[in-house]
């Protein structure tokens, strides 16, 4: 299904009411069948929401050190580290995007992926976040991230404040601006301990 709006607080309210109205209950979440298609056309606008999990210092400083490929806690992978220094010939693949587009700022091949085949088969630790992709139309810097698997409550704003973020660092350096944001999801759920406070977003209570 496809969901269009103008900020992330407004994606995340009708993300969850499609997920709780269409949602199955398997195991600890109640997941959908369906993927959901997220466009955002103002990302940068209105960012927070006063239910989302995290503050705004909270993001900045999680999605700073996604931009600079930093692993404080030396977690199995970061997305940081897949985005910066990706596979074993370290490929920083944010600079490679934007070499990308200010070579051919028509250019489709300004792409990512955050999946490393060798490690992410056989490993229990693998990212959510899998592809980005970033085009340049008219001046407006759109930007694309694909999720093989996405908590909607608490990852989902989140993850879009950071790849905003994202976003807003290519649209300087190509002397764009930014424009769409869009978020795949495969197997988008809202796990069952966030259900109450889910229902209570969805339901208006402060």
């Amino acid at each position: 299904m496809e969901i269009k709006t103008s900020t992330i607080p407004k994606a995340w309210i009708k993300i969850i009411e499609a997920v709780l109205s269409k949602g199955e209950h398997i195991e600890d979440k109640i997941e959908m069948q369906e993927t959901i298609s997220t466009i955002i056309t103002d990302p940068g606008r209105d960012m927070l929401h006063k239910r989302f999990t995290f503050n705004k210092s909270q993001m900045e400083l999680y999605s700073a050190q996604v931009l600079s490929g930093e692993n404080p806690t030396g977690h199995p992978y970061t997305y940081g580290g897949r985005f910066r220094i990706y596979g074993s010939s370290a490929v920083d693949q944010l600079s490679s995007m934007i070499q990308r587009l200010d070579q051919d700022p028509d250019s489709r091949r300004a792409t990512a992926v955050l999946w490393v085949p060798e490690i992410d088969t056989v490993s229990s630790e693998v990212p959510c976040w899998t592809a980005a992709n970033a085009t340049i139309r008219k001046g407006y810097l759109n930007f694309r991230a694909l999720f093989r698997s996405h908590d909607m409550f608490g990852g989902f704003p989140a993850n879009c404040f950071m790849l905003f973020k994202i976003q807003e660092y290519i649209a300087n350096a190509t002397q764009s601006k930014p424009g769409l944001l869009q978020v795949v999801s495969w197997n988008p759920h809202i796990y069952l301990a966030d259900y109450p406070t889910a229902s209570e977003v969805i339901g208006g209570i402060a």
